[in-house]
C-alpha cells in the first residue's frame, strides 16, 4: 500500500485488461475519467474496486502521456471546463471504451463550481499510473472534446502549413493584454476556447473586423474583455457579429466617450425627417467626420419636468413640477399652503414666478418661508360658497394635482380670436416656431412667427394683456446620437432625424388637397446646454441586407457599451436581432445588456426582441432607424430605462405580446406612434417623455394594458394617449399638450386618469373624449382645447371627480348616445358652450356641494343633481336650449330630507311658462315666474318655471334640506 495519503492504484479488472493486451499485441484505451464525492467521505483506494463509491460526473479523457523522467509512468488528463461543475470531488477513476474501470485513486476534497454560481473555475485533474509496458496504453480521441494548452495553440499556429487545426477546437490560456493571439485563431476554421482571463485591447481596426466576424467560434468559460480601437469599422457580410451561448461571460466595450461641450445651435436645415444642425463646440479639435455625438439631457427638453439635482431653480423656459420639490398644496382664496415638513419654498420659487394649480395660472406676490405659505395676485376659482364649504375642491389633500412653476417672459401677450398673438413689451424674435406658450392656464404651440411683436398660435382663445412663459419644450429634439457630416473649426454638422410636424399629403379623388408638409426644424434659439459624448468606435454595416448583432438560441452577452452599431442609408436588416431568422425563432432566450454609451443608428429596426429573448439598455440611443425601432415581440423582454428613441420611420417602441419598462425614456419624433402596445403587450414607465410624433403619443390597442405615470406626450399629430378595442390604462401625472387630436381617446376600452393636464388640443379637437369605454378621470385639469373638454358617446361611462374643466372652445361637458358623465366635486365654468347631453338616455350625474356646474342644455336626456338648500333660499337651474323658443321637460325630486316634499313636475319654460305637479306630496307645490326668497312658502318647496327660461326652486322651511332632482326631457 502506498505510504501517501493521495494514491492512485490499478483496479484487478484493469490489472487482467493489460496483462491480455500485452499478450494480444493490442492497446488498452483511455477513454474516461470519472469522478465522485465518496458519499461524504475520502475512500481508500482498493484493486478490488470496479466502480466509484458516488459517481457524479464523468468527462472523456483529454491526454495521455509518458512522464519524462519514468518510462513506467503514464500521466492521464481530463479537463473539467467551467460550465460543468456544484459538486464536492473526493475521488476519480479511469475507464476504458466500455466503461471498466482500470484505474481508482482517492482525491484532497475539492469544490468544482459552476460559472452560473458566479464562481467559474475550470479545474485539470492529473492521474499518474505506473505500467510495466507503456505500450499497452492510448488515448482515445474524440476531435471535438479534446482540449490543448496555450502553448500547444501558439506551436500549432506558428506552423499552420503543417499542422491542421480543423479538426479540432483550440485554446486560448492566459491571453493578456495581447489582441494578436485571439486575432490569428479566430481568422482560422477553429473553435477557440478561453480558459483564462482574457483583455484584448485591439488597435488595428482590420484585426477588429476579423475578430468581431468570427466571434461566435469563440468559447469563453471564464470573464474576458475585447476593447475596440477608437476607428469607424466597416462591414459588408450578413452581420458584423454574431452571439452565441458561450459569451456570457464576455464584454466588448469601444474607445471610452469623451466629454464635449455644445455652446450654441447655429442653424438647422432639412424636412422630411432628416436635418442638418450646425453645432458651435467649445472645442472641437478632436472630433472628425464619422464620429458620433451623443446629446442627452437637454436643458429646457425635460430636465427640470422631471426633476434637476444640480440646480435648485429652473432655467428660464424650463416648465418645474413642484410637488416634485415642495410637496401638495392646497388654496384658499389668493394663499396657497405649503406642507411644514418641507423646505422653505424661497429655496425654489421666486416673486413674479408664474404658478399653475388645477389649470388655473397666477401670479406670486408674497412668499412666507416661515408659515410655509405664499399669496397670489387672484383667487383661484372656487366651488366655495362660503368659508365652511371651502374645504372641498380647493383642500382635499387626497385629491391633489401636479402644480407647476415658471419664470415669466418679458411682457405680456394678448390672443385674439383668429389665434394672432399680440407682444406687449416683448420680443419674439428669439423664439422658435414650435415653441410652446403658457397662459392664463393653457398652452399653446407657436405656428408662425410674423414680426417681433406678432405671432400666430395654436390656440384660439381669447385673452387679453395676461402674462405668459414660452416654454422650451421642443429643446428635446437635439436628444439622440447623430452622425458627424462635417467640420469647420469649432463648428460641426450632424445630421439629425425627426419627423415632428410632418404631414403627408392629402389627396382627393386623385387630386392634393392639402400639400405635404415637411416638418419643424430643431430648435435653434435659447440653447443652453445639454450633456454631451463623442463616440469613436463605430461598427458601419454596409450591405444593404445585413444586420448588426446576430444572436443565436440562448445568446448572451455581459455588457457592449461605448460604441455605435450603424448601416449604410436604405438598409433593410436589423441591429440587435435577437429573433433569429425564419418563423421558428432560432433566437429565443437571448440575453444582450448595452452599456449608457451605446447607440444603434440608420438600420431599418433598432432591436427585434422575440420570444423570451431579453434585452438590457438602460441609458442606451436608438437614433434615426428607418422602420420601428425597439420591437417586444411574443414575450420578448425589453428595458429601456432612460433610454432615448429619437425619428425612428416608424413606431418608437412596439410592444406586442412581449413587456418594456421605459421608465425615464425618451421618445423623440417618431414618424408613427411613440409608443404602441398590442395583442397582450404590456408598458411601464414612470418620468418617460414623448415628444413630436406623426400619430398618436401612446397607442394601446387589442387588449393590452399599460401604465404610465409623471410625464409628457405633448405636440404629436394625433393623440397624446389613444386606446381601442379592449385595451386598459392607467396614467397619472401627466402633461398633455398641443396635441393634433385630442389628449386622450378611448374607445372600446377601460382605463382611468389621475392628475392629468389636458390643454391645447389643436382644430375643433377635444380634451378627452370616450366612446363605448369605462373611464374614470381624478384630479385633472381640462383646459383651452380647440373644442369638447369631456365628451362621452356610444353608451360611455365616465367617472370624473374632482376635474376642472374651464376654457375650452366647446362644451365643458357633452354626454350623447345612453353616455353617463359622473360628476363628483369640480369645476366646469368659462367655457366656450355650455354642457350638453343630448340623445335617448344620456345623462350628467352631479354629486356633492363641493362642484360648480354651469350652462347646460339638455336634448331627450337626463341631467341628475343633488343639493342642499338653506332656509327662505332659491336655487336657479339656468340649463336652457337657447335656440328654442320654449323649451319643456319634467323634474323629479326624491332622496329629500323631508319626504313630504317629493314628486314630478312637468313644466314649460320660455314662452308661456307652466309648471304642472304631476305627483308628489303636500310640501311640493307649483309657480310661475321668476322667483326670489320673498315668494318661500312656509315649509313648503317650490318648483317655478320662468319666462327666462329658467326653472326656481324656492324653500321655505326654517331649517335646511337635502335632495335630488332629476331633469328629463328637453331643455
Amino acid at each position: 500500500m502506498s505510504s501517501s495519503e493521495f494514491f492512485t492504484v490499478v483496479t484487478n479488472q484493469g490489472l487482467a485488461e493489460i496483462a491480455k493486451a500485452i499478450n494480444e499485441d493490442r492497446k488498452v484505451g483511455f477513454k474516461f475519467m470519472s469522478f465522485g464525492d465518496g458519499n461524504g467521505a475520502t475512500p481508500l483506494p482498493s484493486p478490488s474496486k470496479e466502480a466509484l463509491v458516488n459517481e457524479v460526473q464523468r468527462v472523456e479523457v483529454n491526454s495521455v502521456e509518458i512522464h519524462p523522467e519514468n518510462a513506467n509512468w503514464v500521466i492521464v488528463e481530463a479537463i473539467l471546463p467551467a460550465h460543468i461543475g456544484g459538486f464536492l470531488i473526493r475521488e476519480c477513476g479511469l475507464h476504458d471504451e466500455s466503461g471498466k474501470l482500470i484505474a481508482y485513486g482517492n482525491y484532497p476534497t475539492t469544490h468544482k463550481p459552476i460559472s452560473s454560481s458566479g464562481a467559474a473555475r475550470i479545474l485539470t485533474i492529473h492521474l499518474i499510473l505506473q505500467v510495466s509496458n507503456t505500450d499497452a496504453v492510448e488515448l482515445i480521441v474524440d476531435p471535438n472534446i479534446i482540449l490543448a494548452t496555450r502553448k500547444y495553440v501558439d506551436d500549432a499556429l506558428a506552423k499552420v502549413d503543417t499542422v491542421t487545426l480543423k479538426h479540432f477546437g483550440a485554446v486560448l490560456d492566459g491571453v493578456t493584454n495581447d489582441a494578436l493571439p485571439l486575432y490569428q485563431a479566430l481568422s482560422s476554421n477553429n473553435l477557440i476556447e478561453v480558459r483564462a482571463p482574457l483583455f484584448a485591447q485591439i488597435q488595428d481596426p482590420n484585426h477588429a473586423k476579423v475578430i468581431l466576424e468570427n466571434l461566435h467560434k469563440l468559447i469563453i468559460y471564464v470573464p474576458s474583455v475585447i476593447k475596440l480601437p477608437p476607428h469607424l469599422i466597416e462591414f459588408n457580410a450578413d452581420y458584423i457579429t454574431k452571439l452565441t451561448s458561450s459569451h456570457s461571460l464576455l464584454q466588448i466595450h469601444g474607445f471610452d466617450p469623451a466629454p464635449v461641450k455644445i455652446t450654441n445651435v447655429i442653424s438647422a436645415s432639412g424636412g422630411y425627417g432628416e436635418w442638418d444642425v450646425v453645432y458651435e463646440m467649445e472645442d472641437a479639435s478632436n472630433i472628425q467626420p464619422n464620429n458620433y455625438i451623443k446629446i442627452d439631457n437637454v436643458i429646457g427638453g425635460k430636465t427640470w419636468f422631471e426633476r434637476a439635482t444640480d440646480r435648485l431653480k429652473p432655467y428660464p423656459g424650463e416648465l418645474a413640477v413642484g410637488v416634485n420639490k415642495l410637496g401638495i398644496v392646497t388654496s384658499s382664496g389668493i394663499t396657497v399652503t405649503f406642507p411644514s415638513a418641507k423646505e422653505n419654498i424661497s429655496k425654489y420659487l421666486e416673486i413674479g414666478m408664474l404658478l399653475t394649480v388645477k389649470g388655473q395660472t397666477r401670479i406670486i406676490s408674497t412668499i412666507d418661508d416661515n408659515a410655509k405659505t405664499l399669496t397670489v395676485n387672484t383667487a383661484f376659482e372656487s366651488n366655495a360658497t362660503s368659508e365652511e364649504d371651502n374645504a372641498g375642491f380647493d383642500k382635499d389633500l387626497t385629491n391633489y394635482q401636479w402644480w407647476y412653476y415658471t419664470y415669466q417672459s418679458n411682457g405680456s401677450i394678448s390672443i385674439a380670436a383668429d389665434s394672432m398673438c399680440t407682444g406687449i413689451g416683448t420680443n419674439f424674435t428669439a423664439y422658435n416656431i414650435g415653441d410652446l406658450i403658457l397662459f392664463d392656464g393653457c398652452v399653446a404651440e407657436i405656428l408662425t412667427i410674423n414680426s417681433d411683436t406678432s405671432m400666430q398660435l395654436s390656440s384660439s382663445i381669447v385673452v387679453n394683456n395676461v402674462k405668459f412663459t414660452r416654454l422650451k419644450c421642443p429643446m428635446i429634439k437635439h436628444e439622440g446620437t447623430w452622425l458627424v457630416t462635417a467640420k469647420n473649426g469649432n463648428q460641426i454638422t450632424v445630421k439629425q432625424h425627426c419627423w415632428h410636424g410632418y404631414k403627408a399629403a392629402v389627396l382627393t379623388n386623385g387630386v392634393i388637397t392639402q400639400p405635404e408638409l415637411p416638418g419643424i426644424a430643431p430648435p435653434v434659439q435659447g440653447w443652453i446646454g445639454a450633456e454631451a459624448k463623442l463616440l469613436k468606435t463605430v461598427l458601419k454595416q454596409n450591405k444593404l441586407t445585413g444586420n448588426g448583432l446576430e444572436s443565436t438560441q440562448g445568446a448572451s452577452i455581459t455588457k457592449i457599451d461605448n460604441l455605435v452599431i450603424s448601416s449604410i442609408a436604405n438598409n433593410t436588416g436589423t441591429a440587435i436581432d435577437l429573433k433569429g431568422l425564419g418563423s421558428a425563432y432560432d433566437a429565443i432566450q437571448s440575453q444582450v445588456v448595452l452599456g449608457s454609451n451605446t447607440a444603434v443608428s440608420r438600420f431599418n429596426y433598432a432591436v427585434d426582441c422575440f420570444a423570451g429573448s431579453v434585452l438590457h439598455a438602460p441609458g442606451a440611443h436608438f437614433s434615426g432607424q428607418r422602420g420601428s425601432a425597439v420591437q417586444s415581440i411574443d414575450g420578448g423582454q425589453t428595458y429601456l430605462r432612460g433610454s432615448v428613441i429619437s425619428g425612428p420611420g416608424g413606431i418608437g417602441a412596439m410592444v406586442s405580446g412581449g413587456y418594456s419598462r421605459m421608465s425615464t425614456a425618451r421618445i423623440i419624433g417618431a414618424k408613427l406612434q411613440a409608443i404602441r402596445t398590442d395583442v397582450g403587450g404590456f408598458v411601464y414607465s414612470d418620468s418617460g417623455f414623448i415628444f413630436g410624433c406623426g400619430s398618436h403619443g401612446i397607442m394601446n390597442v387589442n387588449l393590452s394594458g399599460m401604465q404610465w405615470c409623471d410625464g409628457y406626450s405633448i405636440c404629436n399629430q394625433y393623440d397624446g394617449i389613444n386606446l381601442q378595442n379592449g385595451a386598459s390604462g392607467r396614467y397619472t401625472r401627466t402633461f398633455l399638450a398641443c396635441n393634433g387630436n385630442r389628449s386622450m381617446s378611448i374607445t372600446s376600452s377601460n382605463g382611468e386618469a389621475g392628475q392629468i393636464w389636458s390643454t391645447g388640443c389643436k382644430g375643433t379637437n377635444t380634451g378627452v373624449i370616450v366612446n363605448n369605454s369605462r373611464f374614470a378621470l381624478t384630479n385633472a385639469a381640462i383646459t383651452g382645447n380647440g373644442g369638447i373638454g369631456i365628451y362621452a358617446l356610444s353608451a360611455a361611462n365616465v367617472s370624473a371627480k374632482n376635474v376642472y374643466i374651464s376654457k375650452n372652445k366647446n362644451n365643458g361637458i357633452r354626454a350623447v348616445q345612453k353616455s353617463v358623465v359622473d360628476i363628483i366635486g369640480g369645476f366646469c365654468a368659462n367655457n366656450a358652450a355650455a354642457i350638453q347631453i343630448n340623445s335617448t338616455n344620456a345623462s350628467v350625474l352631479v354629486t356633492g356641494n363641493e362642484s360648480i356646474i354651469e350652462g347646460t342644455q339638455i336634448i331627450s336626456s337626463q341631467y341628475t343633481n343633488n343639493i342642499i338648500m338653506g332656509p327662505g333660499s332659491v336655487y336657479k337651474i339656468d340649463y336652457q336650449n337657447t335656440a328654442a323658443t320654449y323649451t319643456f321637460g319634467c323634474i323629479h325630486i326624491y332622496g329629500t330630507t323631508l319626504p313630504t316634499a317629493r314628486g314630478m313636475v312637468y313644466f314649460r319654460k320660455g314662452i308661456q311658462p307652466a309648471s304642472n305637479k304631476e305627483w308628489g306630496n303636500d310640501a311640493l307645490i307649483v309657480g310661475t315666474g321668476v322667483k326670489t326668497e320673498a315668494d318661500a312658502v312656509a315649509d313648503k318647496l317650490m318648483v317655478s318655471a320662468a319666462d327666462d327660461g329658467c326653472l326656481y326652486l324656492v324653500w321655505g322651511g326654517t331649517g335646511a334640506i337635502q335632495f335630488s332632482y332629476n331633469l328629463l326631457g328637453r331643455l
